[in-house]
């Protein structure tokens, strides 16, 4: 691995440890700004404005479970038998290491 492909690994990384900061103190926000921003309305920002949006959160009664499962098992047979075509999408996933305790300080 050369000088460029390291430092491009070492910047990823970064990037994804701010990420993962990031989404969570969104996430601790989103009930704030929620109760903030009243539903209909624009509230104006720095650069832009939010705006609070619904999205549709469907339950399906037994009839309907039963016919997902009932398509999920056909697909996995499918796949089983060589019938279904896979077709890989690749992409990077970054995992942070936990540091290991050392236990001779207990």
């Amino acid at each position: 691995m050369n000088e460029e492909q390291k430092q491009a690994l070492l910047e990823y990384e970064e990037l994804k440890l701010q990420e993962k900061q990031i989404k969570s103190r969104l996430d601790e926000l989103k009930p704030f700004i929620l109760e903030v921003v009243p539903e209909a309305t624009k509230v104006n920002a720095t650069e832009g404005f939010f705006e609070r949006k619904k999205r549709d959160n469907w339950t399906f009664g037994p009839d309907i479970q039963a016919h997902e499962q009932s398509l999920k098992d056909e697909k996995a047979a499918a796949i089983a038998k060589g019938e279904a075509t896979n077709n890989p999408t690749y992409y990077i996933e970054y995992r942070q290491v936990k540091p290991k305790q050392d236990l001779s300080e207990e």
